[in-house]
């Protein structure tokens, strides 16, 4: 019903509006929230680099992707813990966060472009991929174009197959219809977005976190554009052949009330793995990491140093 409202709403303006959202046209000032920057095919990313002591060597290294309009703050708990063993790098996906929202290539193959040339910058021939949500499709087309360059994989609450596309995100693939309904929606009922991705959202959610959202959202150029670019570059359709070929470790973590990329998604993909191995945890949604960090991490260190 709200997919053919939104339609509805916005077939009569398409022709008016088409083309008017717009990429970065400039670079703006770094963000005072930013950790670093790093120059990448010349577009500025936005980065974090965390590390064991000098005097401890690291048990590898470890790369993390984080979820459609997300950041590398999706990694604020896990990181920290990781990087106490792990060499680690999170950063902002071509298309979100602080990272530069230039016109250009926004597919799941520019994204796995840009992880190869972060880790040829940083030294890292080889590393494991922690992801999450939409950032696990990234993850799965780096590992079909780079198998001897991943370790094992950690993929979370994965937004992987066509048929996890709502009514919105499949009309906003339409050319024309897309531009319309990002302009007119994407920032709309932030807050519902944002709690449906937890079990218990009283827990995180804040008027504060809501207020730093919207600011965001209202204050950075070229968002809405490079979302929509993000989701028309998302053929999730192409990647799935590809499924049965990866041979990475794989460790699939879900919240059993996840909403967003319900359970069943993470039996199907477990099946279609051939070296994946599911857990479920309870009482915990989609924003696994946040919700249930503590046994989240554990289940990561325990995985990847075997």
């Amino acid at each position: 019903m709200r997919s053919r409202l939104a339609l509805a709403l916005a077939l009569p303006l398409s022709l008016a509006t088409t083309g008017c959202l717009e990429f970065q046209q400039t670079r703006p000032e770094p963000s005072k929230r930013a950790f670093a920057f790093t120059e990448v095919d010349g577009q500025r990313v936005h980065i974090r680099e965390m590390a064991p002591p000098a005097e401890t060597a690291p048990a590898g290294n470890v790369v993390f992707l984080h979820g459609y309009a997300g950041g590398l703050v999706s990694w604020v708990f896990t990181q920290p813990t990781l990087a106490t063993k792990f060499r680690t790098l999170s950063f902002d996906l071509k298309g979100f966060g602080l990272t530069d929202k230039v016109e250009g290539d926004y597919s799941l193959a520019a994204e796995a472009d840009l992880i190869a040339h972060l880790m040829d910058q940083k030294g890292m021939d080889r590393a494991h991929i922690v992801a999450h949500s939409w950032g696990s499709a990234v993850a799965l087309e780096f590992a079909r174009r780079h198998p001897e360059r991943v370790g094992k994989l950690v993929l979370t609450g994965g937004f992987v197959y066509e048929d996890q596309l709502n009514g919105f995100l499949r009309w906003s693939k339409l050319p024309g219809v897309g531009e319309v309904l990002y302009a007119l929606f994407y920032k709309a009922q932030l807050e519902a977005r944002y709690t449906w991705s937890y079990f218990d959202p009283t827990r995180f959610a804040s008027v504060h976190e809501f207020d730093s959202l919207h600011d965001f959202q209202s204050n950075t150029p070229g968002l809405k554009a490079a979302a929509l670019a993000v989701l028309r570059g998302m053929d999730l359709a192409a990647l799935r052949p590809a499924f049965s070929r990866i041979q990475a470790p794989t460790l699939l973590v879900w919240g059993r009330e996840d909403r967003v990329s319900p359970p069943p998604f993470g039996e199907r993909l477990a099946s279609e793995l051939p070296h994946a191995r599911l857990v479920v945890l309870e009482r915990c949604g989609h924003n696994v990491m946040i919700e249930r960090a503590g046994t989240y991490e554990q289940l990561i260190e325990e995985f990847l140093s075997k």
